[in-house]
């Protein structure tokens, strides 16, 4: 298993905020605009996982 760390800078995106995906591991991974993530959260750590999932809007674009 390859393992990597890498930073990123959070951007503001509206009234959001935001972080980017490397192109390198968005093409490599098959990440696409409007795919959705889980975001979860232990203890303060925050783990992104992208899994594969239908599209769909999500609650607040409904």
């Amino acid at each position: 298993m390859d393992t990597k760390v890498t930073t990123r800078k959070i951007i503001n995106v509206g009234g959001s905020r935001a972080i980017t995906l490397p192109k390198q591991f968005a093409d490599r991974n098959m990440v696409q605009f409007g795919d959705r993530v889980a975001i979860t959260y232990f203890d303060g750590v925050v783990m992104v996982c992208i899994p594969r999932l239908p599209k769909e809007k999500d609650d607040e674009e409904r």
